[in-house]
């Protein structure tokens, strides 16, 4: 299984599985059957930092909470840029208080692509610029979501901004905007994408008119849509 450790502001990826080829890929939260657990490989390390039993380190600018997915020898991983500076995480508690107002500044919402073998980056892509319209609880991101591949395209949801359908070489398939809503607490959209028989399942949990979606894969007509 390809494994690997994700964090902002770096990625890592293990020693002995980047460029090995082996097993299969990743291509959603928590894996195939979103159980989280990996196959077990003989090349895992059992212990690593920043710097033992790591193959390579790259700086992933911005903020991300989503995991990264593989695909073949890509790794794929979104983030949001802020032009200025933000409440950043804190420990301890907020006695159940987020935040009044959208983050200051222009965001850049962005989708990376690394080589899983040396951690070059292979492209990256801006998907929207702009300022936020919706609050988000500083221990949240704008980019809170996970993608997801079929292993022929790659979907990339920002939950209260839209979903975007990227070819794995990063063209722009399609994008469907998300009409932003008032989240419980700020905290956010955070439920990432789930790929099955040539949709593309999207949820919206909000305090005003939660929904879910289908898409379709290859032209992202919705086929499915239910206010709950």
């Amino acid at each position: 299984m390809n494994w690997l450790v994700g964090s902002f502001a770096f990625l890592a990826v293990a020693l002995g599985v980047a460029g090995s080829g082996v097993g299969d890929d990743f291509k959603r939260f928590r894996g195939a059957d979103a159980t989280g657990v990996a196959e077990d490989h003989p090349g895992l390390p059992a212990t690593w930092d920043k710097e033992t039993n790591v193959a390579w380190v790259v700086d992933v600018p911005g903020q991300g909470w989503g995991s990264p997915i593989v695909i073949g020898d890509r790794v794929f991983v979104s983030s949001v840029v802020a032009d200025e500076a933000n409440t950043p995480p804190q420990g301890g508690l907020y006695l159940g208080e987020g935040v009044r107002d959208p983050a200051k500044g222009v965001h850049h919402w962005m989708v990376y692509c690394f080589d899983l073998g040396s951690g070059n980056e292979l492209w990256k892509h801006e998907a929207h610029t702009g300022r936020p319209v919706v609050p988000r609880h500083p221990k949240s991101s704008y980019a809170a979501e996970t993608p997801a591949t079929d292993g022929e395209r790659l979907y990339v949801l920002f939950g209260d901004l839209g979903l975007y359908c990227y070819g794995l070489d990063g063209e722009l398939l399609w994008s469907r905007m998300i009409d932003p809503k008032k989240t419980n607490m700020d905290y956010g959209a955070a439920a990432s994408p789930v790929v099955h028989a040539g949709q593309v399942f999207v949820v919206y949990d909000n305090k005003e008119e939660s929904w879910i979606a289908s898409f379709d894969t290859r032209t992202g007509d919705s086929d499915l849509a239910d206010a709950t």
